[in-house]
């Protein structure tokens, strides 16, 4: 989750970014090969339980 998060933002602080990505560079490469083969799909809408139809 750490990692997706990293990934989510990473373009508001492109400093930040970098730096996390240096010291990280192993976990966040798995990261993106795990979001590769199993991205969100955007097709439908997503019903957590907030009273969605």
């Amino acid at each position: 989750m750490k990692e997706y998060l990293w990934w989510l933002y990473g373009y508001g602080d492109k400093q930040e970014m970098q730096r996390h990505y240096k010291q990280n560079a192993d976990r966040y490469d798995t990261f993106l090969v795990w979001f590769s083969e199993n991205g969100m799909s955007f097709e439908k809408p997503l019903c957590l339980g907030l009273g969605c139809p």
